[in-house]
């Protein structure tokens, strides 16, 4: 898969320049989504009452899944149609509540146990996983698990690749920083779309070969194989 063409078509839908229109409402929608995650979790993490940290726990975990469907479709939504951005539809994820509850809450949970594991199956879990709000948004009527399972398979032996790309936008975020930390909104709306083009790459490719391959069972010895993330 080629990361410089899916970064290209990124900056081209975000309109070829950081103060077009595209590229700025994509920065506003960053920008709310953080700010909203952030405030929730803050108000228990600043607080010394443990009633107080539960609900900014408890707060923070049923606002992340439907944000997070809500921004996934507003990038394929401009990725594939090129569908003028709408800052409403960040919040349409709500419709889909239960659902993007759930997924966000499975994909946390299974993440976090890999963890404890090594830190390296946790890192390869949370790459198997990362397309499964791209697939509940193409296929509201799936389950959380079914998601996540068809997440895993798309991206068998995918998962170095998108790691890597990953890689690519760090120092553009470290540029950003720079930028008194504004500039980080900005590569971040970068970064949603290169994901978003990822994802339409990858379901192109496994929609044109059929059924997509099972995911491989990951083995301690595999574990330790850099080359795990391609398997």
């Amino acid at each position: 898969m080629d990361r410089v063409e899916l970064k290209r078509r990124a900056r081209e839908q975000l309109g070829n320049g950081i103060f077009q229109q595209p590229w700025l409402l994509m920065v506003a929608a960053c920008l709310i989504y953080s700010a909203i995650t952030s405030a929730v979790s803050s108000y228990g993490s600043f607080s010394k009452n443990s009633i107080a940290i539960s609900l900014g726990s408890i707060a923070s975990l049923l606002l992340a899944g439907p944000l997070e469907l809500g921004l996934t479709r507003m990038t394929i939504n401009r990725a594939r149609d090129n569908k003028e951005f709408n800052i409403e539809e960040l919040f349409s994820g709500f419709k889909d509540f239960g659902n993007a509850f759930v997924l966000y809450l499975l994909r946390s949970v299974f993440v976090f146990l890999w963890t404890l594991l090594l830190i390296v199956p946790g890192i390869i879990k949370a790459y198997a996983y990362s397309m499964a709000f791209y697939i509940q948004n193409d296929n509201p009527d799936m389950g959380a698990s079914d998601c996540l399972k068809e997440s895993q398979e798309m991206m068998n032996g995918h998962k170095m690749e998108l790691f890597i790309m990953d890689l690519s936008f760090i120092g553009w975020f470290i540029v950003g920083l720079l930028c008194l930390g504004v500039g980080t909104l900005w590569v971040e709306a970068y970064y949603q779309m290169a994901r978003a083009n990822f994802y339409l790459e990858l379901k192109g490719q496994t929609d044109e070969s059929g059924d997509i391959v099972d995911a491989d069972v990951v083995t301690e010895d595999e574990i330790i194989d850099s080359d795990v993330f391609d398997k």
